[in-house]
């Protein structure tokens, strides 16, 4: 048996029921528990801290913290924007009702 507290069979979705989402999982269609994310926070300050070690090693050996690394994409430029107008292109409303 499986605890309707973690999962309730549903052939359609019948609106939404709090703390639970609607979706095919292990148990088939229905509504199971909604579980928060976990967030990996030491994960982000690992990184920031090899960075960190990266760029002392860096200055250390006499270069810049920014040469060994690959460069950004550039942005565009205001000299590549065409100054043409754009063509005009025919439009017709083929809804059943009109838009205001």
């Amino acid at each position: 048996d499986i605890d309707p507290g973690e999962f309730q069979p549903a052939e359609d979705f019948a609106g939404s029921r709090p703390g639970f989402v609607f979706k095919m999982g292990e148990h088939g269609l229905g509504y199971y528990k909604d579980a928060p994310a976990k967030l990996d926070y030491d994960a982000g300050s690992k990184v920031a801290e090899a960075q960190d070690s990266a760029d002392a090693d860096e200055v250390r050996a006499g270069q810049s913290a920014s040469e060994n690394r690959p460069a950004e994409k550039p942005v565009a430029s205001q000299s590549n924007v065409s100054s043409k107008p754009l063509p005009k292109i025919e439009f017709t409303n083929n809804l059943m009702f009109d838009l205001d």
